[in-house]
């Protein structure tokens, strides 16, 4: 009976053995690491030193660690720290908030910065909150959850203006003619940050309407946006009222028909060649009232009849080019002359005299008259 009982307090410690043993290979297979693992967190760490490394650097002021460099140099390195994890597997869920990331950082680094935002924003795990006046840290070809604009009211109540959707990637069209429109001019996304804007067609009213007011009302904050084209407008006036931001528009009504020196162009069916510049007139006039109607936004519009030339009886110099050209001619203009329309127009926006046009459909059909 004794040896019946030692043998069995032994199997029970054998017992007790094997599954101690195998709790502890449990345990080590929960915190072993793969070989795949292992490489990524070398490759991690040995980033890691290279940021340091680039940060700790002997200058002409002499060495400085780490926590002696500038809030960009840390805020850059931060963010780069972070970018280095935003694949994580833990399942855990991230919000980083910035508060003007811009601050300190060069131009070139601004950009840097961004792309490693929107980096980390795009993981499963992240989500970036920012909070920012620069526009450089605003790319209308990437995709936004959000995007919002805050303004202060007269009576000192913050308003917040935000998109329902997003505008800038909704079908590939929109994505090519946002993508085009950042690259033709870099400094679009400067009009999210104004509270009123002009939008003009093209290089010549651009740069004449630019002049004027810096010349003649440089105490207006009012920013103007060369769309590239005529046809570009609607998409501005959709994007801009989004955020009720105050819009004049400037275009050309242009002609009926198309023209060939000096004869009118006829299709196949024996009719007039219509000119689809002219029915742009009526597609940013509903765009306009689309607008206007959905949130309040006031938007005005003024039209040179035909084209921006003829009504001025201008022509630019081919041996200066257009930018010059214009530029010139702004300064040859006289602001008392009411006759002419570019001056006309900006006084009208800028409230120096009454606007006593609608500038409708109605007003451009009776206006325009064919050349031919």
């Amino acid at each position: 009976e004794q040896e019946q009982e030692q043998e069995q307090e032994q199997e029970q410690e054998q017992e007790q053995e094997q599954e101690q043993e195998q709790e502890q290979e449990q345990e080590q297979e929960q915190t072993a690491l793969t070989e795949e693992q292992v490489k990524v967190a070398v490759e991690q760490v040995s980033l890691i030193k290279e940021q340091i490394a680039e940060i700790e650097t002997r200058g002409n002021d002499g060495y400085r660690s780490f926590d002696l460099q500038g809030h960009a140099l840390i805020r850059q390195a931060l963010v780069t720290l972070l970018g280095l994890f935003k694949n994580t597997e833990d399942g855990k869920k991230h919000i980083i908030l910035f508060e003007e990331p811009e601050l300190y950082l060069h131009p070139s680094n601004k950009r840097k910065f961004r792309e490693t935002l929107y980096k980390l924003a795009n993981g499963d795990n992240y989500q970036v909150i920012c909070v920012s006046h620069d526009p450089q840290l605003i790319d209308l070809s990437k995709p936004h959850t959000s995007l919002a604009r805050f303004i202060k009211g007269d009576d000192g109540k913050t308003e917040i203006y935000q998109t329902d959707e997003d505008l800038f990637v909704k079908d590939d069209a929109t994505k090519d003619r946002v993508q085009m429109l950042n690259r033709f001019n870099p400094h679009l996304c400067e009009s999210f940050f104004s509270d009123e804007v002009i939008l003009v067609e093209g290089d010549t009213e651009a740069i004449i309407t630019r002049q004027l007011l810096l010349q003649h009302f440089p105490e207006k904050e009012i920013f103007v946006v060369n769309t590239g084209s005529k046809n570009n407008i609607p998409f501005f006036i959709n994007v801009l009222s989004n955020f009720k931001i105050k819009q004049h528009i400037i275009h050309d009504s242009d002609e009926r028909y198309l023209y060939e020196k000096g004869v009118v162009k006829y299709n196949n069916d024996g009719e007039k060649t219509s000119n689809s510049a002219w029915t742009m007139n009526e597609k940013i006039w509903d765009a306009m009232q689309v607008a206007s109607a959905r949130n309040g936004c006031v938007i005005n519009r003024y039209v040179s009849i035909r084209n921006f030339e003829h009504a001025h009886n201008y022509s630019h110099n081919p041996k200066k080019g257009k930018p010059l050209s214009a530029f010139e001619y702004a300064k040859t203009l006289d602001m008392s002359d009411d006759s002419l329309s570019i001056v006309n127009q900006i006084k009208k926006i800028v409230g120096a005299i009454e606007n006593d046009v609608a500038y409708d459909q109605q007003y451009l059909e009776d206006k325009v008259v064919e050349p031919f």
